[in-house]
């Protein structure tokens, strides 16, 4: 969606639209005007998205500094807010310390502020609570609904794990192939799925009341 990897890609058909314009027709240097500023991405792996030798607050800074036209001091007061509203303890020392020195929850965090940072309508989420653990996937998604309450912030959330699915969506796309076989409603969706794929990840989901091993899919994967 964003232009990042064009290269051996194709669009058997179908568009992708962001205020009325087709994204997959766009330029890089039209989506350079948006990417960051329209449309934000928040990585898997939050950690390994970072530049370790950078300061949080610098890598902040330089964001601000290419969607933003607020001066040193204005700049200094949005990323306090920024890490605040992510719920960073101590935002004035956060940003003094470098992403080693953040546990993963917090690297996330600091992801999503940075996403933050340009006042995007749309946030792109690839898997964001990959490799957390439990407790802080849970605090992730809340603060993850309450951004798109508070900020009138629309979410694309990309993932395998239907139930961060379940807490964060009101609509659900199924794909299978590079193809869309299902859309609807998230509750509809999930508690009865029209296609095998879609019946096949709610059932690969291990159960602690249910007896054996996930039931698995037959077959083997279509060649792409």
């Amino acid at each position: 969606m964003m232009g990042y990897t064009k290269q051996g890609l194709f669009t058997i058909s179908g568009q992708c639209l962001f205020k009325s314009k087709n994204l997959l027709n766009m330029t890089d240097r039209d989506l350079e005007k948006i990417r960051g500023k329209e449309i934000a991405m928040i990585p898997q792996n939050a950690g390994q998205s970072l530049t370790p030798n950078l300061k949080i607050g610098y890598q902040i800074e330089e964001t601000l500094k290419l969607h933003s036209t607020i001066n040193t001091k204005d700049r200094r007061l949005k990323i306090t807010e920024l890490l605040h509203k992510v719920r960073l303890p101590s935002p004035n020392i956060m940003a003094q310390r470098y992403p080693h020195e953040l546990s993963g929850g917090q690297q996330q965090r600091v992801a999503i502020a940075m996403a933050l940072a340009g006042s995007p309508k749309l946030l792109l989420l690839d898997e964001p609570t990959t490799g957390l653990d439990v407790t802080t996937q849970a605090h992730v998604l809340e603060l993850l609904n309450e951004i798109a309450k508070d900020t009138d912030t629309s979410m694309v959330y990309v993932s395998h794990d239907l139930g961060a699915i379940a807490q964060v969506s009101d609509r659900v796309i199924v794909m299978y192939a590079g193809e869309i076989v299902l859309d609807g409603n998230v509750r509809e969706v999930l508690s009865a799925p029209l296609h095998p794929y879609a019946y096949g990840l709610l059932n690969s989901i291990p159960k602690l009341s249910l007896p054996g091993l996930p039931e698995a899919m037959p077959g083997t994967p279509p060649g792409l």
